[in-house]
């Protein structure tokens, strides 16, 4: 069985012994048997490697961990798609459900979560202010006498394609007017 004791065969995680030209090795276990079976040359690992390597099969297997500023950020971002989710909802109810006159906030609120139950079997307690505060300040709902309206969804693509295009003062020094006027 050939030993690789030259440099470039391994990289030692430990300092290395200054009289011989390769760290203090041990056998992996799976190599020589493997080797034992077949021709092929013994691979030796190093101290640390050899005790690291059933740790690093297993790692996949662990869930991932993560800094305090990790969870604090994932949780914001949940936060947000979970405020973008609900001002979705509430645009199809409107749009799709509530017609000319539109529905006050504690109508759409009790339908989205009442037909949410329906469909998915699930409770939920939908933030009705947040989602519409949401589509007001899109210009994408109106609100007439307390009742919120959906614009249409031609109207309200167009309205979202001009906040994009005037979002930033540099592409657009004076913007035009929007297709919705705002109140």
């Amino acid at each position: 069985m050939a030993e690789y004791k030259d440099r470039e065969h391994y990289i030692p995680l430990r300092k290395r012994d200054r009289s011989t030209s390769c760290a203090t090795t041990r056998e992996c276990p799976l190599s020589s048997a493997a080797s034992s079976a077949s021709s092929a040359p013994v691979v030796r690992l190093s101290g640390r490697q050899a005790n690291l390597q059933p740790l690093a099969h297993a790692e996949p297997l662990l869930p991932n961990l993560d800094s305090n500023g990790g969870v604090i950020h994932h949780l914001l971002d949940e936060a947000e798609e979970q405020e973008r989710r609900e001002a979705i909802l509430a645009y199809y109810y409107l749009c799709r459900y509530a017609g000319e006159n539109g529905w006050s906030p504690a109508n759409l609120d009790d339908y989205v979560e009442l037909d949410l139950e329906r469909l998915a079997n699930l409770k939920v307690d939908f933030e009705i202010e947040v989602a519409l505060d949401k589509l007001e300040k899109l210009n994408v709902v109106e609100k007439v006498d307390g009742r919120y309206r959906a614009h249409t969804i031609e109207k309200a693509l167009e309205m979202l394609d001009w906040t994009w295009d005037n979002y930033f003062k540099y592409n657009n020094p004076e913007p035009e007017t929007p297709p919705i006027p705002a109140k």
